[in-house]
């Protein structure tokens, strides 16, 4: 195991750490922590990763990876300040099945302001464990995952089933998001938009979700819209909601768990490509 309880300085991880123990990889300290080196545990162990101070991060270089094998490990990064994870990075929790209940937490803006930024390439996974990324200081916070310029892929959360949240105080700007479970995305004062140029990925893959914005949830202008493959929808805005279930999303309903589409003070727009769309609740 590693571990460090009451650290005054930054913590950097210049090679990459391996440990097979049940007390995993622990660091706490005022400062950042950096891993320029790849974390690993193979027995399942947990992974937490906390800069309690104001101005410290969380950051993981580009191309690393932070994961717990072989068990239910939860994987959690606490930061004073932001949480990044550069482009190529993977924070993974799983066991050999990929029956894993493992969770992976994001925490930004612990003492202040935080942003949590996902770089082009980056994957954030569980098995059946929830993954949740908050961004929530009132001072302020943004949740950003990056679109694909010179890598491959968006930035990625994903889950085999566990359910989805990301929670920011003012913008959540959306890479992909991919479970066979639930999604809540909540941008408190500020917008959900979509963030890829491309309009054949769905930004959001899941069951029921839920999106609430203090502005909008999407856009009119062209690939604005929050592109979708789900199976039901709710959502409150004070802007637009622009919403559309892509080729091979299938059926989509309005409506989760009573509630239904609102917006106070723009347009609503819900359009499926190829399928079906059902209006359980009010649409207003």
């Amino acid at each position: 195991s590693v571990s460090q309880t009451a650290g005054t300085g930054d913590t950097t991880f210049s090679a990459d750490v391996t440990t097979n123990g049940s007390s995993g990889i622990s660091v706490t300290t005022t400062g950042s922590v950096v891993a320029n080196g790849s974390l690993t545990d193979t027995s399942g162990a947990s992974i937490t990763l906390t800069a309690t101070g104001a101005g410290h991060d969380v950051v993981v270089a580009a191309t690393k990876s932070v994961s717990s094998s072989n068990g239910n490990g939860a994987i959690t990064f606490n930061a004073g300040r932001h949480v990044t994870l550069n482009d190529g990075v993977t924070v993974r929790t799983s066991n050999a099945t990929n029956t894993g209940t493992g969770t992976v937490t994001f925490n930004a803006g612990q003492a202040g302001a935080g942003d949590i930024t996902l770089g082009q390439d980056s994957v954030v996974q569980s098995d059946t464990g929830v993954i949740a990324l908050n961004a929530n200081n009132a001072a302020g916070g943004t949740i950003t995952m990056n679109d694909v310029s010179t890598g491959i892929n968006a930035a990625t959360v994903q889950s085999g089933s566990g359910a989805v949240t990301l929670s920011a105080k003012i913008n959540v700007a959306l890479g992909v998001i991919s479970t066979g479970s639930t999604v809540g995305v909540t941008a408190t004062s500020g917008n959900i938009t979509d963030n890829t140029a491309s309009e054949t990925i769905a930004n959001i893959t899941g069951t029921n979700v839920t999106l609430t914005a203090g502005g909008a949830v999407g856009g009119t202008a062209g690939g604005a819209d929050i592109d979708t493959s789900i199976t039901a929808v709710t959502a409150s805005a004070g802007d637009n909601v622009v919403l559309r279930q892509i080729a091979g999303g299938g059926n989509l309903a309005i409506g989760v768990s009573g509630g239904g589409i609102s917006s106070s003070g723009g347009d609503i727009v819900v359009r499926v490509d190829s399928g079906s769309l059902y209006v359980n609740q009010n649409v207003t």
